[in-house]
C-alpha cells in the first residue's frame, strides 16, 4: 500500500473545520469523509481546542483574582497606615496645660 505524502493544514482550515463540527452539528466522521482525512486527527483537534479554552478560563480566573487580591491588599496597606498614624497620637504624653 502507498503512503500518502503528509499534508499541513492551516490554522483557518482547522478552526472552520471545528466550527462545522460544533456549530453546523456536522459528525467528525463525516467531516473526516469528506476532506479525505482521519477522524483521529479531527478528534485531536477538538481535544486540543478545548484544553486551550479551558486554558484560556483559567488565565482569565488567575488574572480578576490577582486584580482582587491587589485590590485587597490596597486596602489593608491604607488601613496600617490610617493605624500607625492613630498608635503615633494616642503614644504622644500628654501635653502639660501652662494655664491651671
Amino acid at each position: 500500500m502507498e503512503r500518502r505524502p503528509r499534508r499541513t493544514f492551516t490554522l483557518e482550515f482547522k478552526q472552520n473545520l471545528l466550527d462545522l463540527i460544533r456549530i453546523k452539528g456536522v459528525k467528525a466522521t463525516q467531516a473526516a469523509k469528506d476532506f479525505d482525512m482521519r477522524v483521529e486527527l479531527i478528534y485531536k483537534w477538538l481535544r486540543d481546542s478545548r484544553e486551550e479554552s479551558q486554558a484560556d478560563n483559567v488565565g482569565d480566573k488567575t488574572q480578576s483574582e490577582l486584580k482582587q487580591f491587589q485590590r485587597r491588599l490596597t486596602d489593608i496597606e491604607e488601613e496600617r497606615d490610617i493605624l500607625k498614624k492613630a498608635l503615633g497620637i494616642f503614644t504622644q504624653p500628654p501635653k502639660q496645660n501652662s494655664n491651671l
